[in-house]
């Protein structure tokens, strides 16, 4: 728990220095084509068929070099995420009530509520949590930076 307590604010932090760059979503609309929103939703779902279909190098082409993941154990890495893979089940999810934010033009948070079936090293994975994945543009191709997840309350662990 202290570890989320360092993480989290610092990504706070960082975001906040670059917010006031913020325009409005008429203005991203204008750039043309799939909208940002449109294009983050479609790479987080092929990140959770990577992770469910256990493609290790798939899966690691989405995450920055300096990946956090962010859970009730703590804090994992981008290299922590295929030993993670290989003791993961994931049967089915869902992403619903998805939101977009635009810190910058290169920095979006993406939040949802996560439905999802599975096991980790054979026990229960929380069916429903509140996710959060931050994604920035690289060149351009977009890369999950940050991925954290919260088990929502009084939900069922099954």
């Amino acid at each position: 728990m202290v570890r989320v307590k360092v993480v989290v604010p610092v990504v706070l932090a960082g975001l906040s220095l670059v917010a006031p760059a913020r325009r409005g979503p008429v203005a991203w609309a204008a750039e043309g084509g799939p909208s940002v929103k449109q294009t983050l939703v479609a790479r987080e779902k092929e990140v959770f068929e990577a992770f469910k279909q256990r493609k290790a190098s798939t899966f690691n082409e989405y995450l920055s070099d300096d990946f956090i993941g962010v859970d009730g154990a703590g804090w994992t890495h981008k290299s922590d995420q295929a030993d993670a893979m290989t003791e993961t089940e994931l049967k089915d999810y869902s992403l619903d009530d998805i939101k977009l934010v635009k810190a910058t033009k290169n920095v979006a948070i993406l939040t949802y509520k996560l439905t999802q079936h599975g096991t980790y090293k054979g026990e229960p994975i929380p069916t429903k949590v509140f996710a959060t994945s931050v994604w920035a543009k690289s060149g351009d191709k977009w890369i999950a930076v940050l991925h954290q997840e919260t088990p929502v309350q009084g939900a069922s662990p099954h």
